[in-house]
C-alpha cells in the first residue's frame, strides 16, 4: 500500500526533530548533557535516569585538574576564533574572517558590510565574500548571517532533513509566512498547506539569534572527563569512563499496565507510545554520542601518538578537518564533539581541542614553534639582556 503524501511528511518531520536531537546530545558537556536528561525524566513518567556522581567525582581528583582556566569565560568571538585556528590553515583568508568575527554583533550577526569590510581590508569583495562563505560554515550554525532571513536559511542549509520548500520559504515567504497567509504561499511556491505548516513548524526550531548562547561572563561547569587514555608498554588504549556514563531506562512493564485498562482510550494511547517513542530517540542520541566520542578520541591517539607515549613530546599539526575527513563527518559535527568534552591522561585532564593545533606556514604545529621559542629563550645569555 502506497504511503500518502501527508504519512510521507510526518515521518520526515520525525527524522528532522531525530537528527536536531541527535545533534544537540552530541554538542552538550557531561553536565549539561544530564540535566537535560533529567528535565526529560520529568517530563516522561515512564524513563528513569541514572546519572554520575558528580560530587564524588570530583572529590577524587585535584580541583585544579577539573578547573579548564582556558574556558571560564568564553565569548562568541573566542569561540569562533578558536574553531578558525582548528579548522583553517594559515593563509590570507584566515585573517579575513578573523576580521569579520570582530564585526559580530552578541546575536551573531554581521555588522560590516561586504564593500566596508574589503576597502577596510584592502581586498576585493569575491575574496572578502569568499572569507565570509567560511565564517558561516562555523559553529553555531546561522553565525554571519545578515538578516533573519539569511541566520535562518544558514542553518536549514547545514540540515538534510529539513522540510521540502523550506529554502524557498525562507527566502522569499519569510514576511509572508509570520502573517499566517498560507494562501499566498501555496500561489507562489506551489506548496500545500500541510506542507507549508510542516515547513513552519520546523522553521520554530531554528534560532534567530545563534550567538546569543555565548557570554563573556557566565562561567563553564568543571571539566569531567568522560573518557580515560592510558599507556601500557607503548599499547594505548581509549575507554568511555565508567564513572561518568548516563544510564536510561523505560518501565515498560507500567507503560502496558496502563495500556491494557485504558485500551479504549485512544488519546491517552497516543500519549503513552509517544513516551515510548521518546525513550528509544533518547537513548539512541546518546549511544550515538558517546559512539563519536570514542570514535574521534581513538583517532586523535593515532594522530598524536607520540605525545601519548611520551607527554614531554610536543603536538602534531591536526586540524579538525583532518578527523572529519578520517571519519567521513562534517567538520561541524566534530567540532561538536570536541567542545566541553574531556579526557584524562597521565594524571591530567585535557580538553579535547588541546590536541587540535593549527599548522604554521612552514608545516609545525603551534605547539612546536611555541616550544621551539621557549627553548630559544632559555638558550638566551641573561648577562646580555636589558634590565
Amino acid at each position: 500500500m502506497a504511503i500518502t503524501q501527508t504519512a510521507k511528511q510526518s515521518i520526515q518531520q520525525r527524522l528532522s526533530l531525530k537528527a536536531q536531537q541527535q545533534l544537540k546530545i552530541l554538542a552538550l558537556p557531561l553536565t549539561d548533557l544530564l540535566a537535560n536528561m533529567q528535565q526529560a525524566a520529568l517530563d516522561n513518567p515512564f524513563l528513569r535516569i541514572t546519572g554520575p556522581n558528580l560530587n564524588a567525582i570530583a572529590s577524587r581528583y585535584p580541583i585544579e585538574w577539573l578547573a579548564d582556566s582556558n574556558a571560564l569565560h568564553q565569548s562568541l568571538e573566542a569561540y569562533l576564533t578558536t574553531q578558525v585556528g582548528l579548522t583553517m590553515q594559515d593563509l590570507p583568508l584566515r585573517t579575513l574572517v578573523q576580521y569579520l568575527i570582530r564585526h559580530l554583533d552578541g546575536n551573531g550577526y554581521l555588522t560590516v558590510t561586504i564593500p566596508a569590510a574589503a576597502q577596510a581590508c584592502g581586498v576585493d569583495q569575491v575574496t572578502m565574500t569568499d572569507a565570509l562563505t567560511l565564517l558561516q560554515q562555523l559553529e553555531p550554525a546561522g553565525v554571519g548571517g545578515r538578516t533573519l532571513s539569511e541566520v535562518l536559511l544558514l542553518q536549514a542549509q547545514r540540515d538534510h532533513t529539513a522540510p521540502p520548500g523550506t529554502e524557498t520559504i525562507i527566502q522569499t515567504q519569510l514576511t509572508v509566512l509570520a502573517e499566517n497567509k498560507f494562501g499566498l504561499i501555496q500561489r507562489a511556491t506551489g506548496l500545500s498547506t500541510s506542507q507549508i505548516q510542516t515547513v513552519l513548524d520546523y522553521i520554530r526550531t531554528l534560532s534567530p539569534a545563534p550567538g546569543a548562547q555565548f557570554t563573556a561572563d557566565t562561567p563553564t561547569e568543571l571539566a569531567f572527563p568522560e573518557l580515560k587514555v592510558t599507556v601500557q608498554q607503548n599499547t594505548i588504549a581509549v575507554t568511555l569512563a565508567a564513572d561518568t556514563q548516563i544510564k536510561i531506562s523505560f518501565n515498560a512493564q507500567y507503560l502496558e499496565e496502563l495500556s491494557h485498562y485504558a485500551r479504549d482510550d485512544q488519546d491517552f494511547q497516543r500519549y503513552l507510545r509517544t513516551q515510548e517513542r521518546a525513550y528509544h530517540s533518547l537513548q539512541s542520541a546518546y549511544a550515538e554520542r558517546q559512539n563519536t566520542l570514542l570514535h574521534v578520541v581513538q583517532l586523535i591517539v593515532v594522530r598524536q601518538h607520540a605525545f601519548f607515549t611520551d607527554p614531554s613530546q610536543t603536538l602534531q599539526p591536526l586540524l579538525v578537518k583532518d578527523i572529519a575527513e578520517e571519519l567521513k563527518l562534517s567538520p561541524s559535527t566534530i567540532s561538536r564533539t570536541i567542545n566541553g568534552k574531556y579526557l584524562e591522561f597521565s594524571q591530567h585532564v585535557y580538553e579535547l581541542r588541546h590536541f587540535f593545533t593549527y599548522r604554521s606556514t612552514v608545516g609545525y604545529s603551534q605547539d612546536a614553534v611555541l616550544t621551539a621559542i621557549q627553548t630559544l629563550i632559555g638558550r638566551e645569555d641573561r648577562r646580555w639582556r636589558k634590565v
